[in-house]
């Protein structure tokens, strides 16, 4: 498989995965070690890792920067420590209508990076909610109102 110049995902949040074995092999996970069978979070990280040839942008929970298991903690020191994460911006919850999580953007470099750089959007929105009707795919669609957070507030 040839590597992207670039890559984005939005990948679903906190599910389980079945490491297909032996996993001690797979390059992805060599130098990191291995993401825990119950939250695929950080394989989609390593994942697209192995897989670009320049950056990556991936789109988590932003509870992702705080990893609850020993491997994972032992996954984010590998990625700062070998200058993998550019940015983190954390966004606040509700920004998808699926999910009321507040969700990270994670930017990934295959470059060496010397400073992760944090940048904290969880309250640059007012909490108005304005509806939006559906326009296409038949009634379920049509007559369906979708709620929007509003646009962010001026900062100061």
């Amino acid at each position: 498989m040839q590597a992207l110049q670039a890559a984005m995902s939005n990948p679903p949040f906190n599910i389980k995965w079945t490491p297909s074995s032996p996993l001690e092999a797979d390059q992805r996970f060599a130098s990191s070690g291995i993401p825990p069978a119950n939250n695929a979070n950080y394989t989609f990280v390593l994942h697209i890792l192995a897989n670009i040839e320049n950056k990556g942008v991936i789109i988590l929970p932003n509870g992702i920067m705080c990893p609850p298991t020993k491997e994972e903690q032992k996954i984010l020191k590998y990625l700062v420590g070998n200058g993998h994460i550019e940015y983190v911006i954390s966004m606040p919850g509700r920004m998808f209508e699926s999910t009321s999580v507040a969700i990270c953007i994670l930017g990934i470099s295959k470059k060496t990076v010397e400073q992760v750089t944090f940048i904290d959007h969880r309250n640059i929105y007012a909490e108005e909610i304005r509806e939006q009707r559906g326009q296409f795919g038949g009634t379920s669609h049509t007559e369906r109102a979708y709620k929007k957070m509003s646009t962010p507030s001026p900062t100061k």
